[in-house]
């Protein structure tokens, strides 16, 4: 899974850069699921509805149901991971595109700039991964223009490059090898569980985990 947030200011054009490029990757014969940054709170049909009541009564949580649909809200006690909500509700998705999420470290983000609306990159380091502007821009950056659908699909596809994670795994000191497809589970597993503890960043860069067994009696 591949999972690259979109930034830039509002009005810059994020969520029909998006559109389109979920059309054209869907084409690609390509599963795509999109994440979307409310930074003002979001409600699921308004104030009046009984989805609405029901959080506001205390509920942890509301699923609504309908033929061909499905939507789950959940009440957290910290801002959800993109990355985390990514891996468990989009599981079989082979991208996730994400509108928002510049301050998640933990994203590679494609920056858009826009005349009129947006000053420069604001985007540093290897967070940047690529910038989507309709002139043109010096600094040595990925650029590519706005209509370039195709284009930029298809780095999305291959092009683009991801953090891999390693796991190592040793019982009673003999290194056990894994093939990647188990070391993809044993990283999505423990990454969920611990991003949901307080206190444990979004993008931790190393986890060790050591279980000794006793013998009582």
């Amino acid at each position: 899974m591949k999972i690259v947030a979109f930034v830039g200011n509002s009005g810059s054009g994020k969520t029909r850069l998006i559109t389109r490029l979920v059309t054209e990757l869907e084409k690609r014969g390509l599963s795509i699921a999109v994440i979307k940054h409310c930074g003002r709170g979001f409600e699921i049909g308004g104030r009046d509805k009984d989805s609405s009541k029901f959080l506001a009564a205390g509920a942890d949580g509301v699923a609504l149901v309908s033929d061909g649909q499905w939507a789950v809200v959940r009440r957290r006690g910290k801002e959800a991971s993109f990355s985390g909500l990514a891996r468990s509700e989009f599981k079989t998705a082979d991208i996730v595109l994400v509108e928002g999420g510049r301050r998640d470290k933990s994203l590679k983000k494609v920056e858009i700039i826009r005349r009129g609306v947006s000053a420069g990159v604001k985007t540093r380091g290897r967070e940047l991964a690529a910038v989507v502007a309709d002139s043109p821009l010096s600094g040595g950056m990925r650029v590519f223009h706005p209509d370039s659908i195709a284009e930029i699909a298809a780095w999305l596809e291959g092009g683009i490059e991801m953090e891999k994670s390693s796991v190592i795994l040793k019982v009673d000191g003999k290194s056990i090898p894994m093939n990647p497809f188990v070391q993809k589970i044993f990283v999505n597993t423990i990454l969920g569980m611990v991003r949901s503890l307080d206190k444990v960043k979004d993008n931790p860069r190393e986890i060790r985990i050591t279980i000794k067994k006793e013998v009582l009696g």
